[in-house]
């Protein structure tokens, strides 16, 4: 479905990619791992075209997507959140869910009404657990909150894949295992493939179906949770050891 082919770019000096291949296929959960630096959110940002590759392509169903800017990549189906949320402070929950509906899939007529905006709108609200928050001010919002709106933005567009890049960071206990579910929902009831840039490693290899370890831009590992974490490679880049030992079983369970 989404797919990368020898992804390098390079700032000035700096090579952040180097030659990096990853695909997605439909209704996968795919974490991306490494550590600081590592070129994750530089990936992300090529992929939704905030960024154009020095080299490599960027394909989307078959379509070489590469350097196409982000409203069109948006609008094919992609979606994708940011660390910090970027959301129109000054205007509503609802408003804010509402813009995002503006990208939907041009395949469906529903966006080209008023009515079918609002009804996308309230439905994605309500995905998120803040259809009764529709006229608070994004502003107004707690950071959780903050994250589960620009989280309903992209849900409205009905994305066929979501980047989510730290969608934990900033989040209490209970608001990460709520996390964790909101994301296995999104694969399961809406058929979302999720690429999903995390820190919070309990999370991440939670509810991962597969994991991509980078390490100063290029790729280093890929594979199931389990096998990822007993990497040696893995653990001396950024695990560490208390992943050792890792059972898959055990951390799953921590999530409904």
């Amino acid at each position: 479905m989404l797919e990368t082919q020898g992804v390098g770019v390079r700032f000035g000096g700096l090579q952040a990619l180097s030659d990096v291949n990853v695909r997605i296929e439909p209704g996968e959960i795919v974490g991306l791992i490494g550590p600081n630096g590592a070129g994750k959110t530089t990936l992300f940002n090529v992929i939704s075209g905030l960024v154009r590759p020095t080299s490599g392509a960027v394909r989307f169903r078959g379509q070489d997507i590469t350097g196409l800017p982000p409203h069109r990549i948006a609008q094919m189906g992609i979606g994708r959140t940011f660390q910090v949320p970027r959301l129109f402070a000054r205007l509503s929950s609802m408003e804010n869910v509402l813009l995002g509906s503006l990208f939907r899939t041009r395949s469906s007529g529903s966006w080209q009404t008023r009515r079918g905006a609002e009804r996308e709108a309230r439905q994605a609200l309500e995905f998120v657990g803040l259809e009764e928050r529709g006229h608070y001010l994004a502003s107004r919002e707690p950071t959780g909150r903050r994250k589960l709106l620009e989280l309903a933005m992209v849900i409205a567009a009905r994305p066929q894949v979501l980047l989510l890049d730290e969608p934990m960071a900033g989040l209490n206990p209970g608001e990460v295992k709520s996390a964790m579910h909101l994301i296995r929902r999104l694969r399961d009831e809406r058929g979302v493939a999720i690429f999903w840039v995390e820190h919070v490693m309990d999370a991440v290899m939670g509810t991962a179906d597969r994991v991509i370890v980078l390490d100063r831009g290029s790729k280093i590992a890929e594979g199931p949770p389990a096998a990822v974490v007993e990497n040696p490679a893995v653990q001396e880049a950024y695990l560490g050891e208390r992943w050792m030992g890792y059972a898959p079983s055990a951390r799953r369970e921590v999530a409904p």
